[in-house]
């Protein structure tokens, strides 16, 4: 059974987090694991099963490394702008998530 301090080793060890973003980083992380979680339909009160480990931290390494900052956002939007001028759909961390974890199925 791997926890969310287990995901966050492999993290530092990798290089993808530090001490001082630890907050940030085990935030990112219970977001991944719901993810995960509902995809898989997880209970979420289960132990998170070893053969999700490195999915788990995958996702979270990927949405680790997303700075963007975002420029605007209106309300029934589908579309985020960032200011380097870059556009998402609403949905796009979604959708990169589900083809991380179909890759993995």
């Amino acid at each position: 059974m791997k926890k969310e301090e287990d995901v966050f080793a492999e993290l530092l060890a990798r290089g993808a987090a530090t001490e001082e973003e630890r907050e940030k980083t085990l935030s990112l992380i219970r977001e991944a694991k719901q993810r995960i979680y509902s995809y898989c339909g997880i209970p979420a009160a289960a132990s998170a099963p070893d053969a999700i480990f490195y999915p788990w931290v995958a996702m979270t390494e990927s949405r680790l490394g997303s700075n963007a900052q975002i420029a605007s956002v209106t309300e029934g939007d589908v579309s985020i702008v960032y200011r380097d001028g870059s556009k998402a759909g609403a949905n796009a961390f979604a959708e990169k998530s589900l083809r991380q974890l179909r890759r993995f199925s």
